[in-house]
């Protein structure tokens, strides 16, 4: 696709969109400024935006993913991210066990009664895989 300029010259639309991204885009050569699919169009190799947006957001990650893998690749992030786990495994449990109190006292199952038997029931069916196999290889040979 090609735009028009003051100039009345003709320059594709991917060297303008490289225009903006400046010294940044040289730092980083891996990165390109509109990402772009292959379309095949009878035999000819077009290429195109995947959909009509994605330069904004390619502008938005650019602009946002540099200081956010900065910030969840330093150790303090990993290291706020296991306290928060904790956290909130401690916060779960207590409430997690009254809840399972509760509804055994109304004769109601728990998360960990139904989990439980979706695990035995995965197991009766993979027996139950098992078996047929066993069945059918010996009536194969026949």
């Amino acid at each position: 696709m090609v735009k028009a300029t003051a100039g009345s010259q003709r320059t594709p639309l991917t060297s303008l969109a490289g225009a903006d991204a400046g010294a940044g885009q040289a730092a980083r050569p891996h990165m390109r400024s509109v990402r772009q699919r292959s379309v095949n169009v009878g035999n000819v190799m077009t290429k195109e935006p995947s959909f009509p947006g994605r330069g904004i957001l390619d502008r938005v990650e650019r602009m946002a993913g540099v200081p956010l893998a900065a910030v969840t690749n330093s150790p303090q992030f990993s290291v706020a991210l296991v306290l928060i786990q904790r956290a909130d495994r401690a916060v779960r449990r207590p409430i997690g066990s009254l809840t399972a109190r509760g509804l055994h006292l109304m004769n109601a199952p728990s998360y960990d009664d139904i989990r439980g038997l979706k695990r035995e029931l995965a197991e009766v069916h993979r027996d139950l895989a098992s078996l047929r196999r066993d069945l059918r290889a010996e009536d194969g040979p026949e």
